[in-house]
């Protein structure tokens, strides 16, 4: 589970009138949205939440985030940043606070706008423990078996989902499994969200 909590914002402007503030998190292509605060200095403490269930973190693994405005009905951005979570598979499962980050303009440069979150990442299994360690999850107990040392015949069974958000106009992906010498290639799809749900059996 990822929980992340909107703390609180600073917000610099030279309108005289205060700002509705809000701030959208998206995750995996979900987006969660605050409430309205009209405050330059906005205090939420909000507290969303994303399943991890088929998720395994990367260096690539990030929350995108956005503060916006309201001023006569009209939306405008103070800044974005982005949170990557690699970090967190360090330290799972411990209450992280991230200070007054930096909000960016749309040319990423460092705006006077900033953002206060705390965030944690739990895992929780059904049985057994989980070590998780640069995106490769192992059952604890899988390390108490004695293996034989016997020649043994045994099967692997691959079953590709779906791709995310992949790069490029007009694509069209396919995804080959390799196991041992033998090879096996998805039927084409098109776009940059693909979706296979294909199993390969060797």
């Amino acid at each position: 589970m990822l929980r992340l909590t909107i703390v609180s914002a600073r917000i610099h402007h030279s309108k005289s009138t205060k700002p509705e503030c809000f701030v959208t998190a998206n995750f995996e292509g979900t987006e969660k949205q605050t409430t309205v605060v009209k405050k330059q200095t906005p205090v939420w403490n909000e507290t969303f939440e994303w399943s991890l269930e088929g998720f395994v973190l990367d260096s690539q693994s990030h929350v995108e985030l956005e503060v916006h405005g309201t001023y006569n009905g009209e939306v405008s951005i103070f800044g974005s940043n982005k949170i990557h979570l690699k970090e967190l598979l360090s330290v799972q499962e411990q209450l992280q606070t991230l200070s007054d980050i930096p909000l960016l303009d749309p040319k990423k440069k460092p705006t006077m706008n900033t953002l206060t979150l705390k965030v944690i990442c739990t895992w929780k299994e059904k049985t057994g423990k989980v070590n998780i360690h640069e995106g490769l999850r192992i059952e604890q107990d899988q390390w108490k078996r004695d293996f034989s040392d016997n020649v043994q015949d045994f099967q692997v069974r691959v079953r590709i989902i779906a791709g995310r958000q992949l790069y490029g106009n007009n694509i069209k992906p396919v995804v080959k499994v390799l196991v041992g010498k033998k090879s096996h290639h998805t039927s084409v799809r098109r776009g940059n969200n693909p979706y296979f749900n294909e199993a390969s059996t060797e």
